[in-house]
């Protein structure tokens, strides 16, 4: 190498790395199993307010006077707005960190929950249950989500796998919990105790705090920094060399850290599964990601920009210098993403939309009416509410097997997604049938069990129907579309109750209706690009 090269080469180093200096170290461990831990309380303790509304049914119908319908209204406006509230949490997170967020939101919800004790009306109760609790509790819930992704990267789908069982854990363990306490001390004094463990929740969000910076020069020496900065950022057929790998990854705009590629694996770590992507017209690459909760990818997708990163195999030295010359201009390029009202112009795409509204409209009537069932059906309280507790023993099956399985290569995600909606809405349906006490605890089970696997693979199918570019509009598409669902399904189901006075209407709606879900996603084999899009998925 000549005088000349290596001065330009220092020189052009020297400018690269001043962009880089306060560059986040992801821990992936340490401290963040601690954080983990607490992210994991902070679910069950908040999902437990949501699989408990099943069990003051009963008492608020009697102390209200209202029907079950307007039960539905309040579970759906909670639902709803636990999904509305990600977008803001985002923002707030950026602005003033993860810690004071969940913090913050977390004492508000623990006054509000158990206020309705000291002023029972019905209008009190919908505005503290069914709107303030599930805003300022959505807010911890968001970052509990979104901060995993900061602190793991190898181990992100260990940590995603324990913290998204939360909800399972909730109707498991908080379900028998609060039944007894409602039965000893009444439906209102139950609040103010259940809200102690906001303070609980609290404590957890301690632990949020954020991770110092350290400087890349710390991390390597110069000659380290050259080969890796080689490595970088260019695509070799550029200038007329061999083909390069090229690995697309989203960068997290605003949020603390990027998610990293491991250099053996070729793998990155984020919410989408086994994406493949022809970001340039000469190379075609492949990621293989993991499951993240939607909800984290809601946050994430707020302050997110795509970008295109990829690795040059070789390079030679005037290639090197010609590459630094214009890195700069590379590494900002950005595919343009189809705006939302194209989008929409996309039948499967749009057939993806409905299957997800249907799958919603249905999803909450068995967490809210599954107890009051079995109580009509003749059984005692503690056999109705340990069918909520199946629910949620076999959501912790099912997050866990389908994420097991969408990870396999083998296995086609579509297919696979598609069956879970259809056995999900089969097992709805079989509790019509279901007379004996045995046969109820089958549907129980084998709706958690598959319905966990919706919740699991749902985030997958974006990236099988639209381009990596898309992925954030699609995104938030798909969480309207949830959001109307959940927002609408359980009252539906209690207007079904209201006109027929008995509970096999309502789930046998919701199980068809999330029947056909599944089967209206199949239809988008009609379309010629989706198959030959399937067909490149391994």
């Amino acid at each position: 190498m000549t005088m000349t090269t290596e001065t330009n080469e220092d020189n052009n180093l020297e400018l690269i790395t001043k962009k880089n200096k306060d560059k986040l170290t992801i821990p992936d461990g340490g401290w963040g199993w601690v954080v983990l831990i607490s992210a994991f309380v902070i679910r069950v303790i908040m999902s437990g307010i949501y699989v408990s509304f099943a069990l003051f049914t009963k008492d608020f119908v009697i102390e209200f006077k209202m029907s079950p319908s307007v039960m539905g209204w309040m579970i759906s406006i909670y639902s709803a707005i636990s999904y509305l509230i990600a977008p803001v949490a985002s923002v707030l997170a950026v602005k003033f960190g993860f810690r004071i967020v969940s913090i913050v939101g977390l004492l508000i919800a623990g006054l509000a929950y158990p206020a309705v004790y000291f002023y029972p009306t019905l209008w009190f109760t919908f505005l503290t249950a069914s709107i303030i609790v599930p805003a300022s509790q959505g807010l911890a819930l968001m970052c509990a989500n979104v901060i995993l992704t900061v602190y793991f990267d190898k181990h992100l789908p260990i940590a995603m796998g324990v913290y998204s069982c939360g909800s399972g854990v909730a109707s498991f363990l908080i379900t028998p919990i609060m039944s007894l306490i409602i039965e000893k001390f009444g439906w209102s004094l139950s609040k103010v105790m259940y809200s102690l463990l906001y303070l609980v929740a609290a404590l957890c969000a301690l632990t949020f705090r954020p991770i110092n910076s350290k400087s890349i020069d710390e991390e390597m020496d110069e000659e380290e920094q050259k080969e890796t900065l080689k490595t970088e950022i260019i695509d070799t057929s550029f200038f007329g060399s061999k083909d390069s790998n090229i690995f697309n990854y989203i960068s997290m705009a605003n949020i603390t850290s990027n998610l990293s590629i491991a250099d053996s694996t070729k793998k990155f770590y984020t919410s989408l599964q086994n994406m493949k992507c022809n970001q340039r017209p000469v190379n075609k690459s492949e990621v293989n990601v993991v499951n993240v909760p939607l909800s984290a990818l809601v946050a994430l997708s707020v302050a997110s920009n795509l970008q295109i990163k990829v690795t040059a195999d070789s390079m030679n030295e005037t290639n090197f210098e010609t590459f630094v010359k214009d890195e700069v201009e590379i590494v900002n390029e950005k595919p343009k993403p189809t705006g939302y009202l194209k989008l929409l112009t996309k039948p499967i795409f749009l057939i993806f939309l409905f299957s997800n509204l249907f799958t919603n409209l249905g999803y909450d009537t068995p967490y809210v009416y599954t107890k009051i069932k079995a109580l009509e059906m003749g059984n005692t309280e503690i056999q109705a509410t340990f069918l909520l507790t199946c629910l949620g023993i076999g959501n912790i099956i099912g997050r866990l097997g389908f994420g097991f399985l969408g990870a396999k290569k083998q296995i086609n995600q579509f297919w696979l997604y598609t069956s879970c909606l259809i056995a999900s809405g089969s097992f709805v349906i079989m509790s019509r049938v279901a007379f004996s006490y045995p046969l109820m605890i089958v549907y129980a089970v084998g709706f958690g069990i598959f319905i966990g696997g919706y919740v699991t693979l749902a985030q997958v199918m974006l990236i099988e129907i639209l381009d990596v570019s898309d992925f954030s509009n699609g995104l938030s598409l798909m969480f309207v579309a949830q959001a109307i669902g959940l927002f609408s399904g359980a009252p539906i189901s209690g207007l079904i109750f209201d006109a027929t006075k008995s509970f096999n209407w309502p789930f046998l709606y919701c199980g068809f209706i999330i029947l056909a879900s599944g089967l209206l996603l199949s239809t988008g084999f009609v379309f010629k690009q989706f198959r030959e899009k399937q067909k490149t998925i391994k």
